[in-house]
């Protein structure tokens, strides 16, 4: 069993910035980020986001881990349809091997972050500081960070924040992020970030 490391004051709230702390490009010697090798982004961050074109910006901590091989590699069975607290209470009265199911992509990595990204027009979340491994903060999607999806582990309900992972380097990871509202004339905010790894 792993042991997630203590993230200090992961419940403080999320500060505003100047956008000058999260630069717009990153170092020479990052490279593209590929979503099949992502262990390597493990650790303890400062996470910048800033709203675009001319928007707000809001940093907070970020930690991200590798979780278990059962939450790796399996999910909780979703129990059909109709009333969610009797589909509940089914799942949690069947055997244990009868709730989990294969994933159909691997959760490589997980995460919790202190950051407000409602500061920037995004849709509320869940428990982006939740360290659960069935339901944290944060879960790699391929090559995007979803903030707290509410059910399984892809949003499903049509508002989602997003971080694009593109180049990440020893000192770490650049890229853009967006949201969606389930409005379809509201405006998506989206802007970029960066994520520079505490030593």
């Amino acid at each position: 069993m792993r042991v997630l490391p203590v993230l200090a004051g992961l419940t403080c709230a999320a500060a505003l910035a100047a956008p000058a702390q999260c630069p717009a490009h990153p170092p020479p010697d990052a490279v593209p980020f590929h979503f099949l090798h992502p262990h390597g982004l493990a650790g303890t961050y400062h996470l910048t986001m800033t709203a675009e074109p001319s928007g707000p910006t809001v940093t907070g901590r970020l930690l991200l881990w590798v979780p278990d091989t059962l939450t790796e590699y399996y999910d909780l069975a979703f129990v059909g349809s109709g009333d969610s607290a009797a589909a509940t209470s089914r799942s949690a009265a069947a055997p244990l091997h009868d709730r989990w199911i294969r994933a159909a992509h691997p959760q490589l990595l997980q995460g919790a972050t202190t950051i407000r990204p409602q500061a920037l027009g995004a849709p509320p979340e869940g428990d982006l500081t939740s360290r659960n491994p069935r339901s944290p903060g944060l879960r790699l999607d391929r090559d995007a960070l979803i903030f707290a999806p509410r059910l399984g582990w892809r949003p499903v309900d049509g508002e989602w924040t997003r971080l694009f992972i593109v180049r990440t380097s020893p000192e770490g990871f650049w890229g853009t992020w967006q949201s969606s509202f389930d409005q379809p004339a509201r405006t998506a905010p989206h802007g970029r970030f960066c994520a520079v790894r505490e030593r």
